[in-house]
C-alpha cells in the first residue's frame, strides 16, 4: 500500500511589529431620523500611519 500526502504550506508567520500604528480606534452606529431612512456605522482610526504596502480593505465589527 502506497500513500502520498501532499499539501500546501499554510503556516502563518507573524510579524514582530504591526504594519500599521494608531493611537485610538472606535466606531459609531447611526440611524436616520425618518421612519424609512437608513442606518450604518462610522469607523474612525486616529493618527493612522500605515506602511507603504498596507491597504485596509475591510473592518470586522464583531463581538
Amino acid at each position: 500500500m502506497f500513500l502520498l500526502f501532499m499539501g500546501c504550506s499554510n503556516a502563518y508567520k507573524f510579524q514582530k511589529t504591526a504594519p500599521i500604528q494608531y493611537s485610538k480606534a472606535y466606531f459609531q452606529n447611526w440611524t436616520s431620523a425618518i421612519k424609512i431612512g437608513s442606518s450604518g456605522y462610522n469607523f474612525h482610526i486616529a493618527n493612522l500611519t500605515p506602511a507603504a504596502s498596507v491597504v485596509i480593505d475591510s473592518v470586522f465589527l464583531g463581538t
